[in-house]
């Protein structure tokens, strides 16, 4: 265990009405959620959790972390024991714990201009743990009403009265939405942020016959999975391995098309 010193200085604290508390930080380029604050959210014992991310090779490290009162020593896992524990605690809120994650802990974390993480509170020895836990809450609703008049503001700003502002909103708005329309003389698509095609990624990055390899491989793996859920689950997730196979015959339909061309850019 490591010493009882102050605490992590790169330490956030995070708070939701419907999920509670989540420590988290970055250390090394990597992030760090409390291993505590999970299990207390998904209703999971502390030493099921952590055996669950040792099975998959998720990474475990401790930092100090301020609780109410006290500085303690507590377990923290990586981004892929995250990712475990969410799919193996199979419980109802996960998804929308794990949506919660990423929106507000994972890009605050990142982007630390535009973070949600709560300020430290000065702790006074008169103060309970309760009524310190009170005073986090209280600021977490004082930031989410600064930031509603802040959104409300802006909104109006942006609606100063005008001649026919509605007209000119909505011709803008149907050029947007109707761009005209290319000729074949045109440029190809082209995808945005950087991403390739389907063609590009067969040809460059991975032949056709290792990528229907890796497909079949996890469509095998699926139906296995699903033979230990239950009726309900199970359609569900015949459902998405349907899905897959129609995918998987698309891509056989275009086979010829899908030439692999190794090249020094190849990363796979």
């Amino acid at each position: 265990m490591l010493p009882k010193t102050k605490q992590e200085p790169e330490m956030k604290k995070f708070y939701s009405p419907e999920y509670g508390f989540l420590h988290a930080c970055k250390k090394e380029g990597s992030l760090w959620y409390n291993l505590t604050d999970l299990c207390q959210t998904l209703s999971m014992l502390l030493r099921e959790a952590e055996a669950l991310v040792r099975t998959t090779r998720g990474q475990i490290r401790e930092f100090n972390v301020r609780r109410q009162k006290i500085t303690s020593c507590n377990r923290y896992i990586d981004q892929d024991g995250l990712l475990t524990l969410l799919i193996e605690c199979r419980k109802n809120q996960a998804n929308g714990y794990r949506k919660w994650i990423d929106d507000v802990v994972t890009h605050s974390l990142n982007n630390p201009s535009d973070s949600q993480a709560l300020e430290e509170i000065p702790v006074d020895s008169e103060m309970t743990s309760y009524e310190i836990r009170l005073a986090y809450i209280d600021q977490y609703r004082k930031k989410q009403r600064t930031g509603k008049s802040k959104s409300a503001s802006a909104r109006s700003t942006s609606m100063q009265p005008s001649l026919f502002p509605q007209v000119k909103v909505q011709r803008e708005d149907a050029q947007q939405a109707c761009p005209p329309m290319r000729t074949q003389t045109s440029t190809p698509f082209v995808p945005t942020d950087g991403h390739m095609t389907v063609e590009d990624f067969f040809r460059k990055e991975m032949a056709y016959p290792e990528f229907i390899f890796h497909l079949d491989g996890a469509l095998k793996s699926a139906r296995q999975y699903i033979r230990t859920l239950s009726k309900k689950q199970q359609k569900i997730a015949q459902q998405h391995i349907n899905v897959l196979k129609v995918f998987r015959g698309m891509l056989k339909g275009n086979a010829e098309n899908l030439q692999f061309q190794p090249s020094e850019a190849a990363c796979l």
